[in-house]
């Protein structure tokens, strides 16, 4: 088992877990809502702007935002897992607190992807000037 949520791969995250079928290793990925995600828009933009994306590669402006929101994704992760540890908020102020702060995570995710979407050039740094793609 490799455990990409605790070293991100150029921002991927997933589990991938090895099982055997018939003899065959077969390679299963497990990732949440968000991690696929992250790995479609990163899959598009290899796909649209340059194969490398996916492996860390291409424009400056590209990856930053990438790892920006995968590290958005992991903290946003992590804290909804802490929530679901504790149970549902009881009113004091901790559990208060921790509600309060994942809901200003996702807020962070949704305003990183609506900038992405919403400019006319996403990703451009000195050689690059990509139309927006999505």
């Amino acid at each position: 088992m490799v455990d990409r949520r605790i070293t991100p791969s150029h921002g991927y995250r997933a589990v991938h877990v090895i099982v055997h079928q018939h003899g065959i290793p077969v390679e299963v990925q497990v990732r949440t809502e968000l991690e696929h995600s992250w790995a479609q828009l990163s899959e598009k933009l290899s796909d649209v702007v340059d194969p490398s994306v996916k492996y860390g590669g291409g424009p400056e402006l590209l990856k930053s935002r990438l790892l920006r929101i995968s590290e958005a994704i992991g903290t946003a992760e992590e804290l909804e897992s802490r929530l679901l540890r504790t149970g549902s908020p009881t009113g004091d102020l901790k559990s208060i607190a921790m509600v309060s702060e994942f809901a200003e995570i996702k807020q962070q995710l949704k305003d990183l992807l609506n900038e992405m979407i919403e400019q006319g050039v996403l990703w451009q740094d000195e050689e690059h000037a990509v139309p927006n793609p999505i």
